[in-house]
This record gives C-alpha cells, sequence and structure tokens, in this order.
C-alpha cells in the first residue's frame, strides 16, 4: 500500500465514521467530545468518547451509536 492509499482511506472532514469501521482513539486525558448518530434517534447531537463508551453529558452510557465525527472547530467570534 503507498501514501496515496492510506490518505485516501482516511475519514473526509465533516463525514460521519461508522462506528463498525473504527472508533475514536482513545483520548490521552479524560473524555473528548464527537457528534454521533444514535440508531433509533432521528437528530445527531454530541456525546464523549473515554476510549471505551460514548456518555452523555450525565455521564449516562449511550449504547446504540452507529457513527460519529469530529466536532468542528468552535467558532472564533470577529477577528479583525
Amino acid at each position: 500500500m503507498d501514501i496515496l492509499d492510506i490518505i485516501n482511506e482516511q475519514p473526509k472532514v465533516g463525514e460521519w465514521i461508522s462506528v463498525k469501521d473504527r472508533l475514536p482513539d482513545k483520548p490521552i486525558i479524560g473524555e473528548d467530545g464527537y457528534i454521533v448518530q444514535e440508531k433509533y434517534v432521528i437528530e445527531p447531537f454530541s456525546a464523549y468518547w473515554n476510549g471505551k463508551y460514548f456518555t452523555d453529558m450525565n455521564n449516562n452510557i449511550i449504547e446504540d451509536i452507529i457513527a460519529w465525527m469530529p466536532l468542528p472547530e468552535p467558532y472564533g467570534g470577529d477577528r479583525e
């Protein structure tokens, strides 16, 4: 496999990643935030990944996640 194949296999920014394909990397400290899609919920929502489970803001484990994507960069406001 050459370097272009490796690059082309990486998810594109803003694309959903199926949990069947891969899960997020384990965070270095604590947990990382993601946008997730749950199997029986219409709207995507934010959740946290601790390296083992996706959890909600109340630290409840969410078991039916089917896809995830990184959070976008936070809004930086007007910079002049």
